[in-house]
């Protein structure tokens, strides 16, 4: 029969605690784990010229200069002299490295409304579009308009140009 001695004890009793103690806080390296998304570089698009264009409440995704001129197209010339300008003023991209995305909500006026990018991310399957879209509540909307929205009218449309990939895109916001 062994016999341990009090050193002996608190010896084992110390090197039990050090050894739970380094297995419990994670002396193993921890696995690199990576990010479920990754964030996409956005450039903002503006016309090549100054043009007044609606274009109908959707979201819009053109991988192709004729995709591209078509979703273009889909937008309503307010004025006349924009006929004239070469390629309607439609940005130029060059779609062997990028792809355009785009959301419209019609128009408003600036002092109520607003429609910008939150951020665009590359999922594992898919593009993620996040987006928001603030407009009056009904308060707002109810009150006589020389007190509400004063400010100009304007187009509520964003154009970004991101590298281009042949995942799914799907727009989160409203």
């Amino acid at each position: 029969m062994a016999v341990f001695t009090l050193n002996m004890r608190l010896k084992c009793t110390a090197l039990f605690i050090a050894l739970s103690a380094l297995a419990g806080c994670g002396a193993t390296p921890a696995p690199i784990v990576e990010p479920e998304y990754k964030p996409l570089e956005l450039v903002y698009l503006q016309p090549e010229y100054p043009v007044a264009r609606m274009w109908p409440s959707a979201e819009y995704v053109a991988r192709t200069e004729d995709e591209w001129e078509r979703v273009w197209n889909q937008g309503t010339v307010m004025d006349p002299r924009d006929e004239n300008v070469p390629r309607h003023g439609r940005p130029a991209v060059d779609f062997n490295r990028y792809m355009v995305i785009g959301i419209s909500r019609g128009h408003g006026y600036s002092g109520c409304h607003g429609l910008y990018f939150r951020d665009i991310v590359e999922r594992a399957n898919f593009i993620e579009v996040q987006f928001v879209h603030h407009q009056p509540d009904e308060t707002v909307s109810t009150q006589s308009t020389s007190t509400a929205c004063t400010a100009m009218g304007v187009f509520l449309v964003r154009w970004v140009r991101v590298p281009k990939m042949e995942k799914p895109v799907r727009f989160f916001g409203g």
